[in-house]
């Protein structure tokens, strides 16, 4: 199997697991702002996510920038607990 570059995040009493790059520009999303709601917002292009679903909740990107509007939804990973691990299934 292929590495794969991902993010862990434990937020709002959950574990998150996510693509490390955005799905817009492959901005650096690891190392982006977690807000409540569990979404987190791109440091790049401030396009924020929701770390439930991958959708995205907000782009400011105004939509006549169609080629540079357009984004996919963040890659998300399966995250478990068993005692005292995390399991990430990808």
């Amino acid at each position: 199997m292929a590495d794969e570059d991902l993010t862990i995040a434990f937020w709002e009493g959950k574990y998150f697991a996510y693509e490390s790059k955005c799905p817009h520009r492959k901005g650096p999303i690891f190392m982006g702002r977690l807000k409540p709601g569990a979404c987190i917002t791109c440091p790049s292009h401030k396009i924020t996510f929701s770390l439930e679903t991958g959708e995205i909740i907000h782009n400011p990107i105004p939509e006549s920038m169609k080629d540079y509007h357009d984004s996919g939804n963040l890659r998300l990973f399966k995250v478990s607990e068993d005692k005292d691990k995390i399991i990430v299934e990808y």
